[in-house]
C-alpha cells in the first residue's frame, strides 16, 4: 500500500503496521467471503491504524486517494445494513450486469489516476511499474464497490487482482513471507468467488423451479 512510503515512524513501526494490516487483509477477506457484518471492520482499521501511528510520528499528509477507501468501508457497510434490512437479515446476491461491467472499468480507470497519478508533475516518469502499481492501488476499490452492492461477479474481479498481486510480489522478489501473504490472499479469494456464488444458485433456485413450473 502506498501509505508505508508516507510514513516517518521508522523501520519498527513500519514493519509492524505493515504486518498488522495484511493480517486485517487476510481476515477482512475471509469476513467478506462468509458476508459476516463486520467484514467492513478490518480494512477500515487498517486505515485508522495507520492514521493513528502517522499522527504520532508528525504531520499527516493525506492526498485524496488516501481517503477512498475508509469511504467505500463506510458506504459499504451501511448499504449492507440496508439491503439485509430489507431481505430478512440475509444479504442478497446478484450478478452484474454489461452496464456494471462496464461502470466498474471506468471507476477503475478513475481510481487508479486519482490514487497513482495524481500529484505528478513530469509525465515523462508514468511508465509500466507506476501503471500496474495504481492499477493494484485501484482495483481493490472496485471489488469493495461490488461487494457492497452484492455482486457475485466481484470476487472475479477480485481473483484478477490477487493473481496481478501475487505476480507482481513473485517478479519483485519480495520476501517469501509476502509471496505467502499474496498466495493466501488469491485462495481467499477464490473461497469468496466459489461461497457467493453458490449461495447465488441457492437464492435463484426456488424462482427458477417457480419459473418452470409456471410454463
Amino acid at each position: 500500500m502506498e501509505w508505508f512510503g508516507d510514513f516517518s515512524g521508522g523501520t519498527d513501526p513500519l514493519l509492524w503496521l505493515t504486518v498488522i494490516v495484511s493480517v486485517l487483509t487476510i481476515a477482512g477477506l475471509a469476513l467478506f467471503a462468509f458476508r459476516n457484518r463486520w467484514a467492513w471492520l478490518p480494512p477500515a482499521a487498517g486505515f485508522m491504524l495507520f492514521l493513528a501511528l502517522s499522527f504520532a510520528s508528525g504531520p499527516v499528509q493525506l492526498g485524496f486517494g488516501d481517503l477512498l477507501l475508509p469511504a467505500v468501508c463506510v458506504y459499504g457497510f451501511l448499504r449492507w445494513q440496508h439491503d439485509r434490512a430489507r431481505n430478512g437479515g440475509v444479504l442478497p446476491l446478484r450478478r452484474a450486469t454489461p452496464e456494471e461491467w462496464g461502470i466498474g472499468a471506468g471507476l477503475l480507470v478513475l481510481f487508479a489516476l486519482i490514487k497513482g497519478f495524481s500529484g505528478l508533475e513530469l509525465l515523462a516518469v508514468i511508465g509500466p511499474e507506476l501503471i500496474l502499481s495504481a492499477v493494484l492501488s485501484a482495483l481493490p476499490l472496485v471489488v469493495y464497490l461490488g461487494l457492497a452492492h452484492g455482486i457475485a461477479d466481484a470476487w472475479t474481479a477480485g481473483v484478477a487482482f490477487g493473481l496481478l498481486n501475487l505476480g507482481n510480489a513473485t517478479a519483485a522478489g519480495t520476501p517469501r513471507v509476502a509471496v505467502v501473504y499474496a498466495a493466501a490472499a488469491v485462495g481467499l479469494y477464490v473461497l469468496g468467488l466459489v461461497k457467493w456464488r453458490t449461495a447465488l444458485e441457492a437464492q435463484d433456485r426456488p424462482r427458477q423451479l417457480a419459473s418452470a413450473a409456471g410454463r
